[in-house]
């Protein structure tokens, strides 16, 4: 197994940035079992599993003992391009790969260093395989047995990275690790969320983008048992909304259902899927700059041509579960773990 040594003088642990350091992202108990904290939302892309094997992978894990879990608001776990808590544009793997290989080579590098010094020997004559460090002489320690010594070691600011020849985790199949809590019903979601004396919120949207109220008539939507406050809310792009609050979700449902609502459209445009599609397919007509021509060429000769339109329709990119948060109010603070499809995004303040 390919081993990834420090290259670099060894740095302590707050001469890195907080998205560099390992005790942020990997924990790794008495029993070798690791817990990987992943820094997005598990929207149903994977990140939980995808994350974790990268990592996994420069730990030289024994993956059947990684487990993984949601970060929280801590400064570690920002997007390491934005500098801010993202979820969003395929950025998780992209932006976090060599993120989370680091963070994997640190912490082996840790555990190497770890080694070494109670076996008293070079750490170049270690390796590690499968979540154990060998030694000479058929020596063996389990990462468990390393894992308090190893994180109290300085971080190593530098680590050589595997060759892609050497994954093996990175690339081949495997179960993801949410996979038994979902289909077996016990995993939490943010709409399972229930806090004492909690009030629920729905939203009445416009139609269209950028719509706003003409008229509001509440009346009847006031007078659904459970329903507190009917209040007008604004929305994305300019528009305007109707939030009806009550003791549960459905009379807040049943509230909304109660309202009448008359909805300005006049400042918005008027887009319909018909008129889209011809737009579309009077764009891909005309020809623009081309920057591949050398490449292109070859096509002009070509004995045999493939010629195919897709079309999709106006669809909301939106997840399975109600986008929803729980939102905690006191002491002149909100405080809300922010929560949606396939479980918690983060807790902030």
């Amino acid at each position: 197994m390919a081993s990834a040594q420090s290259t670099g003088a060894g740095q302590t642990a707050s001469a890195l940035k907080p998205t560099q350091q390992p005790s942020a992202f990997v924990q790794i108990a008495s029993n070798d079992e690791v817990m990987v904290t992943i820094n997005r939302l598990e929207f149903g892309q994977g990140v939980q599993t995808g994350l974790a094997m990268i990592l996994a992978e420069e730990l030289d894990a024994d993956w059947a003992l990684v487990r993984s879990r949601h970060g929280s608001s801590d400064a570690a776990y920002v997007d390491p391009l934005f500098g801010i808590h993202l979820t969003g544009g395929s950025h998780s793997v992209k932006n976090s790969f060599t993120q989370y290989r680091e963070l994997g080579a640190r912490a082996r590098a840790m555990l190497l260093a770890a080694a070494a010094a109670r076996w008293k020997v070079d750490v170049a004559t270690l390796r590690t395989e499968a979540g154990t460090v060998l030694g000479p002489g058929g020596r063996k320690l389990g990462y468990g047995e390393l894992a308090e010594a190893a994180m109290a070691l300085p971080v190593p600011g530098k680590v050589t990275l595997k060759d892609p020849k050497d994954f093996r985790i990175i690339g081949r199949p495997t179960v993801r690790l949410d996979a038994r809590a979902k289909s077996s019903g016990r995993q939490d979601f943010g709409i399972d969320v229930r806090l004492p004396g909690q009030l629920t919120a729905v939203v009445a949207r416009p139609p269209v983008f950028g719509a706003r109220l003409a008229s509001v008539d509440d009346s009847a939507a006031r007078a659904v048992k459970g329903v507190k406050a009917v209040l007008r809310v604004p929305l994305d792009r300019g528009a305007d909304g109707v939030a009806v609050v009550a003791d549960g979700y459905w009379p807040a449902r049943q509230g909304r259902a109660a309202l009448k609502l008359q909805w300005d459209t006049s400042a918005v445009e008027k887009v319909d899927s018909e008129r889209q599609l011809a737009q579309y397919r009077a764009l891909a007509g005309r020809l623009g700059p081309r920057k591949l021509d050398a490449d292109m060429a070859p096509l002009d000769t070509a004995p045999r041509r493939l010629e195919a339109e897709f079309v999709f329709p106006y669809l909301a990119h939106a997840a399975m579960e109600p986008l929803n948060c729980t939102v905690a109010l006191g002491a002149g603070r909100a405080e809300w773990p922010c929560w949606t499809y396939y479980g918690i995004i983060c807790h902030s303040v």
